[in-house]
This record gives C-alpha cells, structure tokens and sequence, in this order.
C-alpha cells in the first residue's frame, strides 16, 4: 500500500465495504443494460458477438480456473489482484468513450467495433479469472464469522438498492438521449460508470488484508486442507467436504436453472405466434415483471441473514434451492394459459428464495477455508465447475429453443425441462447436506423445524451482535 493512503481499522474496513457496495452499483448497471446497445446499436456488432463476450467469462473461468489460485500468488495476493482489477474496469470505461465518439456520426471506423469488443472481453475475462475469486477471498477474511450472514445479506441489500437507483438514473437519461440519436447519453452512462468504479476502488484501496489468525477457524473443507492442492484433487473429492458436496449441489441445481434461466426475459417480449407473451409494447407490466423478484429479494435480506446465523448455511441454501425448484411452475401456467398474472405470484416466491440463497452462497465461498490464498484456489475451482454446468444447461435450452418440439409452445418445454432437471440437484442435497451446519458439524434437527428459526432470533439485536467483537 502507498505511503499517502493508511488502511482502515478491522471495523472501520467493514463499514468501507458496505459504502464500496452503495457506490459500485453505478457500474453493474452500465454493464448489464448498457453495452450491448453501445455494442449493437453504435457500432454494427452482430448478435453473434454479443453471445460471445455473454459466454467468455464461463469459458475463462472454466479453462483458466484450475490454475486462478496460482496466478493470484504470483500476481501479489487476492487483496492486490482485486485491487488492480478494479484499475483495469476503471480504464475500461474510459477506453469506450473513444470508439464511440468515432460513432458520432453514425459512421465508425471498422476497428472500432473490434477495439470495443477487445476492451469489453478484457473487462469481463480478467473479473471472472482474477478478479472475482481474488476479491471473496480477501473478503472472506475479513468479516467476523458469527455475523457473516447478516453483514452480507446487509451488504448485499444495499448493493441492490444502489444498481436499481443507477439503473433508473440510466433509464432517464437513455429516454432523454437516444442510442438510435445521440451518442450524449451512453457517454454520460460511461462516465457515471467509470466514476462509480472509481470510488469502489478507492474504498477498497482502504481496506485492511486480514492478519492470519494464531488460531483455527471454521474451514468448509477442513478434512482435506493438507491434501487438496490441485484441481484434480479437488474433483476427486468434491463428496468428502462440506465445501465440495455444496459445489456439486450448487453446480447440478444452475445446470437444470440455465436451461430455461437466460431465456425468461426472451419469453416475455416474443409474439404470441412465437410462443412468448408480447409485452414488448407494454413497459409498465415488463419492468414489473422483471423487477418484482428484486424488490421482493430486497425486503426479505434481512431476515435471510439473521436465518443464517442462526441455523447455518447449509440448512438455509437447501431450503433456498427447494423454494427454486418451484419456480418455473408459475412459468409454466402462464405459457399455458398465455397469461402474466402467474409470474407475478412466482417471481414473488422467486425474491424470497434468491434472498435466501444470497445470503447462505456467500458465507459458504467465504468460510471455504482459513487462508485467503487456499481460499482463492477453492474458490476458482468452484468457479469452474459451477461454469462448467451453466454452459451445459443454456447449451440445451438453446438446442430445445432451436428444434421445438411441433405443436408445442417452445418456451413450455423450456420450462418443463428446467423444473424436472432441478429435482435431481434437490434430492443430491438432502443427501449430502441435511445434516451439516455451516461448517460441516451436525445440525441439531429442532433447529431444522420450520418456524423455530424465527423464534431463537427474535429480538436480537445485529448492531449489538456485530459490533461487540472485530476479530470473531
């Protein structure tokens, strides 16, 4: 760390990174909303690209993830890699502006296009190889064990909060400067992200790297520290930890969710002839279709948290992806019934389980190990099995949207094949996981009774509990 910069205080960081979550949004809102029509709408890509850069990132991860942890070693530490990672997204935003002011005229160069494309997939490769694994496992050691729940459901509650403000922010602007007209309104949506990345970064640049503790902490793959140290390994034994049995379940469950997962929003805007809804024209019934499961994720956070801490991890992802697995039925009824009111009711369903699965999946890649940089290994390893399993099931959901079957509405099968190929992933964790808490020892099976969670939490107080200790 520079001289002219001190790092914060253990507290002091984790009060950091929750602001570094209030400013970032800014960025994931430009990324998921507004590249591709800078992409597609300025600079002529093909829709050919855009699937490309949307499956580069699980193509990294799954070629280079065997070897993240290794890289991140020699790089200088999770805390150095994700810090650099921010740099290289901060200069990212700033090199779009210069393809599109080529674009200004509606004329751009040919390289232009290429030069973006470049920029872009330099962004989102170097996140998922380096800079996703290397931030969680320098995060992972930084939040205190007995409150990690809370403080990520915490956490994550205000990231929301602040990528739906920015995405609405964009909306206007976007509404007021016209991709098909103007080239003013993606430059100030660059620049507003850049500028968001910018102040995450200098946020992050303030936070502490986590002194190795004298004592031993809870580990998700505690059997097997002396052993795994290769990928090889690490696939050898995904049944003999609790970290490992969670990466099979998770990774299985996304396989059976990305068959129909990229394509409900596909759904929604298709003709009638085509099988879909038509609400393309209808933006009000769209947006609160889509954004029903993030409000209602939103509300319910809190509560996720505070379930976590208090019956485990594990006990909560399970009835997280048991919630899940119910979802494409509402799906289903509205392709039946050419009807939107039944997703409503599901993606209300749908919130309330992702805010259970948001707040038990971050403490399990936190918690995987004592040490960041086994952590980082861990980590990427995961990260290529569960990609592994994304790009198996959108490939057959692409297969089933390209060969329907005659007679049939396409985006029923699709959600019919989602719901049964989720069941074998649910059943895999009742036997892997029911017993284990959130770091693999028993759970004592009244905690396990629904109802009896909310009881043990009422009252506590989260301010109380996090704040009485910093190095838990």
């Amino acid at each position: 760390m520079s001289a002219g910069i001190r790092p914060l205080s253990v507290r002091s960081s984790l009060v950091a990174a929750v602001c570094e979550a209030a400013v970032v949004g800014g960025m994931f809102a430009c990324l998921e909303a507004w590249i591709v029509p800078l992409l597609q709408g300025r600079l002529g890509a093909a829709a050919a690209v855009i699937g490309f850069l949307a499956m580069l990132p699980q193509l990294a991860s799954i070629l280079l993830g065997p070897i993240t942890g290794r890289m991140i070693a020699w790089l200088g530490g999770p805390r150095r890699v994700a810090i650099h990672h921010c740099w290289v997204q901060v200069a990212g935003f700033g090199l779009l502006q210069i393809p599109l002011l080529l674009a200004a005229d509606g004329h751009p160069p040919g390289w232009a296009m290429g030069f973006a494309v470049t920029v872009v997939a330099l962004m989102n490769g170097v996140g998922a190889v380096l800079g996703g694994p290397a931030w969680m496992a320098w995060f992972g050691g930084l939040v205190p064990h007995r409150v990690m729940g809370r403080y990520t459901s915490h956490r994550n509650r205000i990231f929301h909060i602040s990528r739906l403000s920015f995405a609405v922010l964009f909306m206007v602007v976007m509404a007021t400067f016209p991709v098909t007209e103007s080239i003013v309104g993606l430059q100030i949506v660059l620049a507003a992200a850049m500028l968001s990345r910018l102040a995450s970064t200098l946020l992050q640049f303030r936070q502490i790297d986590p002194v190795k503790r004298l004592g031993p902490r809870p580990s998700l793959s505690r059997p097997l520290i002396p052993q795994v140290s290769r990928f090889q390994d690490f696939l050898r034994t995904l049944t003999k930890t609790t970290f490992g049995r969670f990466t099979l379940v998770w990774s299985l469950f996304h396989a059976g969710l990305m068959v129909a997962g990229p394509y409900y929003a596909t759904y929604l805007v298709a003709t009638q002839t085509d099988g879909g809804l038509n609400l393309g024209a209808q933006a009000v019934l769209y947006s609160i279709l889509v954004y029903t499961n993030t409000i209602t994720r939103l509300l319910c956070l809190p509560y996720a948290g505070r379930l976590v801490d208090s019956i485990g991890s594990i006990a909560v992802f399970n009835r997280a992806i048991l919630l899940m697995t119910f979802i494409p039925v509402g799906w289903a009824a509205s392709a039946i019934l050419g009807m939107a009111w039944p997703i409503l009711l599901t993606e209300i369903l749908s919130g309330f389980a992702w805010a259970l699965a948001d707040a038990s999946v971050g403490p399990l890649l936190f918690r995987c190990h004592p040490d960041a940089q086994q952590r980082a290994h861990l980590i990427s390893w995961h990260s290529t099995v569960f990609n592994t399993c994304c790009l198996a099931g959108t490939g057959l959901g692409m297969l089933l949207l390209a060969f329907p079957i005659h007679g049939v509405n396409p985006y029923l099968t699709l959600f019919i094949a989602t719901l049964v190929l989720r069941v074998p992933a649910v059943l895999l964790a009742r036997r892997l996981l029911a017993s284990e808490g959130p770091d693999g020892t028993p759970l004592a099976l009244w905690r396990m009774i629904p109802g009896v969670e909310a009881s043990v939490t009422f009252g506590r107080s989260v301010a109380d509990r996090f704040w009485r200790s910093d190095d838990d």
